[in-house]
């Protein structure tokens, strides 16, 4: 499939799909927190635990890897998601 922009809602719903089926089968507990209707969520760079805001977006849904540095937000933490060096705001479900 040749990825544009006409198709980038399909590929999102597809990727909350697969993660959602994962969390069924218990392999994935942290995911990107819902942004209301938004696809996405605000990403940022972690540094010293500081958070600094960046152009990147993080796709609602994706999974959140808790092996790197987080920084709790109440009951939610920011996280690094889908391998990428930036965090996002994650949930556990």
């Amino acid at each position: 499939m040749q990825i544009t922009f006409t198709n980038l809602p399909l590929l999102g719903l597809l990727l909350v799909s697969f993660v959602a089926q994962a969390a069924e089968c218990g392999e994935v507990e942290w995911f990107v927190k819902p942004n209301g209707k938004q696809l996405t969520r605000p990403a940022y760079t972690l540094v010293d635990g500081v958070l600094i805001k960046s152009a990147s977006r993080a796709w609602v849904g994706a999974q959140c890897d808790l092996t790197k540095p987080t920084k709790p937000s109440g009951k939610d933490l920011y996280a690094s998601y889908d391998s990428t060096d930036k965090v996002a705001l994650c949930s556990k479900r």
